[in-house]
């Protein structure tokens, strides 16, 4: 039979080691002030059966009430402080009276009849199963713990509710022998003995409720400075972003104030001599009076004119597109021209008579005579203006070339702002409004305008506006020419869309997502784009783990783009499988001349997407070329050479230059246009002969690649 003192040494020894453990646990976090409470509930039952050791075979009533009431306090306490841990409603008044009636009863049952323990125990039985009762209702209307522990934790208190009827039925079916003071012996031993494994699994369960609420805690923490550096990363861009408008209006405004010094002094230095020579003369001269009064006039139009260019707010241009034709627009332009008498320089063409797109013609033809006036300035009186209106390649371009004197190179980039003029222009010679308007008034429509140095001097300007669908003509359907395809998985929304918005300017295909679950998708329900900006810290997922996925299973090149610029940051992308690794602060520049870069470096990669698993042959004694369906077509000269060159790359890249020297036959020059216009032709006649996708692909800025295996007999 177990022997009750020893039991109650080893209820003792838990108790003790329980409550020193949640006193530092208390003092490590003392931001949970509930853990208190715990503390102090098993000190309370440590003290109680401290004194249950202490005392003698015959103790006093009053000590029996004593020690038990202790104990029962130290379990309200529990309750007191489980209800506070975890947010629950507090019933200290319940607790509070259950052991009023604790102490009540007992004190009357040693009163009354000492030596009767069954009363006293199945009063404590009462009490027990009350308070831990309400520990569960605690428990069960919790939802801020794991519900796995939330169960276990009742599971433990029902186990000891349970062992307190067990006990409470014994004593009553099989009562003690009667005594003068009856109190706990031998037999009660297996009870205590339970109620001290019932303390360890009480306290382990506790111990993980407290690690849980930690975690979460710590996780929230995590978030929140997550958000915080995100939101930092956000005002740090809006930060550089008003930076570099401040820059660019302290820009503007000097030239701004360089353009007033030279464009207002010239017409009031003449109003000012001639006010002068007037108040010499006198009347003495009609003649050279109205001639003074002539350039007074003059200069107070040209005033009146800077003026109004100056003064005019962008906003007032009020954007009416519509349905017109090149050919009509070009047309325009040329009766403005010669109404004015200047057109006996300008040589005009259109190509496409038919082309047509929706634009608003007023501003079109405002930005076609803004690049002829510049033209006009400044080249020379003998020289001719080249203006060329035509479709290409699913865009309308007007180009105007002149033999003037051209642009810096060092200035290139600054021309097209408001009020800057070239440092090689002469004084009073525009206001540096022109370009800018035309820049204005072509994003209105979605086109650019790019400004290159002809070889011999002078300047190309060329407008490009993508034709609208159903613009008719022969090169109106862009189908025939896929652009590279770049896709940008960056969680940032203004920065992503800057970089599709910039990269669609450049010619590229992109496109933007947010997840690192989206690019999953993107990857398995669609052909892979052939390169892909990826960021490191995606908020499902991680970017250096993503290029490894990326790399196992597709070839499109990989551009880094993250805020993490270490040196081990950038081994590890580059460990991962990234082609390139680029610094957040990088230009757009910088990333457009990173991806042409990439093509170039990986032309021999390119993902063969349009292969069937067979061959194209190109049979070179007959010129034909036979498809994986065993169609055949007939090849041109011209065709056959394209192809060839094609097929010898073994799914490269063909850079342009050497794709035209070598279609290009004696005496015959091969520019870009008409290798394009030769490759359409191909793709068409491949398409309709073989009934198959075409696998000649342009990578743009480059050349051509054959992406399909092919092989030349």
């Amino acid at each position: 039979m177990l022997d009750l003192k020893t039991v109650l040494v080893v209820d003792l020894a838990t108790a003790s080691l329980q409550a020193v453990a949640w006193i530092f646990v208390w003092l490590a976090w003392r931001h949970l002030y509930e853990l208190k409470f715990l503390a102090a509930g098993y000190t309370a039952i440590a003290i109680g059966l401290f004194l249950m050791i202490l005392r003698g075979d015959q103790p006093a009533a009053w000590s029996i009430v004593l020690h038990n009431t202790i104990i029962k306090l130290g379990l309200v306490l529990l309750a007191e402080g489980l209800a506070r841990f975890l947010g629950q409603p507090r019933y200290t008044w319940v607790g509070v009276s259950l052991l009023v009636l604790q102490v009540a009863a007992w004190s009357i049952a040693v009163t009354l009849d000492p030596g009767d323990l069954a009363i006293r125990v199945h009063t404590s039985t009462a009490f027990t199963v009350l308070m831990m009762s309400l520990m569960c209702v605690a428990l069960l209307r919790d939802r801020t713990q794991p519900r796995l522990l939330r169960w276990i934790t009742m599971a433990v208190l029902g186990e000891y509710m349970a062992a307190s009827m067990v006990h409470s039925a014994i004593e009553f079916w099989f009562p003690a022998a009667h005594q003068d003071i009856a109190i706990l012996n031998n037999r009660n031993a297996w009870y205590l003995l339970q109620g001290s494994l019932f303390l360890i699994a009480l306290f382990a369960c506790l111990l993980f409720m407290v690690n849980s609420r930690l975690s979460a805690a710590l996780r929230e923490k995590n978030e929140a400075l997550s958000r915080e550096v995100l939101e930092r990363r956000r005002l740090e861009l809006q930060l550089n972003a008003s930076l570099e408008a401040e820059r660019a209006l302290r820009e503007e405004q000097a030239d701004f104030m360089r353009i007033v010094s030279h464009e207002f002094r010239t017409p009031l230095a003449v109003i000012r001599n001639a006010v002068d020579m007037i108040g010499l003369i006198g009347d003495t001269s009609k003649d050279a009076t109205k001639e003074r009064l002539a350039g007074i006039g003059e200069a107070l139009d040209r005033l009146f004119s800077l003026i109004e260019r100056f003064m005019t707010n962008d906003g007032d241009n009020r954007f009416r597109p519509e349905r017109m034709q090149i050919a009509s627009l070009i047309a325009d332009v040329q009766l403005h021209f010669d109404m004015t008498g200047r057109g006996e320089r300008l040589r005009f063409r259109t190509q496409g008579e038919a082309v047509s797109t929706i634009a608003d013609p007023d501003m079109l033809a405002t930005v076609v005579i803004n690049l002829i006036d510049n033209a006009l300035k400044y080249s020379p009186d003998d020289q001719p203006i080249h203006i060329d209106g035509r479709s290409d390649f699913g865009s309308i371009v007007i180009q105007v070339r002149d033999r003037g004197i051209g642009i810096p190179e060092a200035e290139v980039h600054k021309i097209g702002r408001r009020f800057f003029r070239a440092t090689n222009t002469k004084a009073g010679s525009g206001t540096g409004l022109g370009l800018y308007s035309s820049r204005k008034l072509l994003a209105y429509h979605g086109g650019t305008l790019d400004l290159f140095s002809n070889e011999g001097g002078g300047d190309d300007c060329r407008g490009t506006r993508a034709l609208a669908e159903g613009g008719g003509g022969a090169n109106a359907a862009k189908g025939e020419d896929e652009l590279t395809h770049v896709l940008i998985v960056e969680d940032e929304q203004r920065l992503r869309k800057d970089l599709v918005d910039f990269l669609a300017l450049c010619g590229f295909t992109a496109e933007g997502i947010a997840t690192a679950e989206a690019l999953r998708r993107v990857l398995d329900d669609h052909e892979p784009p052939d390169v892909i900006i990826l960021d490191v810290g995606l908020p499902d997922g991680n970017g250096f783990d993503l290029a490894r996925e990326i790399r196992e299973k597709h070839r499109c090149g990989i551009i880094m783009l993250t805020a993490l610029g270490d040196s081990d940051d950038r081994i590890r992308g580059f460990e991962s499988g990234a082609d390139i690794y680029l610094v957040k602060h990088s230009t757009l520049r910088e990333i457009e001349a990173a991806i042409r870069s990439l093509l170039r470096r990986t032309g021999e990669h390119v993902d063969l997407a349009d292969s069937t698993g067979d061959k194209w042959v190109l049979d070179s004694r007959h010129w034909t070329l036979t498809a994986p369906n065993q169609r055949s077509l007939k090849l041109t000269a011209t065709e056959f050479a394209l192809v060839s060159a094609l097929c010898k790359h073994g799914g490269g890249i063909c850079e342009r230059e050497k794709l035209a020297e070598t279609i290009a036959r004696p005496r015959t020059h091969f520019d870009n246009r008409h290798l394009d216009a030769v490759v359409s032709r191909l793709r068409r006649k491949i398409g309709e002969q073989t009934d198959l996708t075409v696998p000649i692909k342009v990578v743009y800025g480059v050349g051509y690649t054959f992406t399909a295996p092919s092989a030349v007999e």
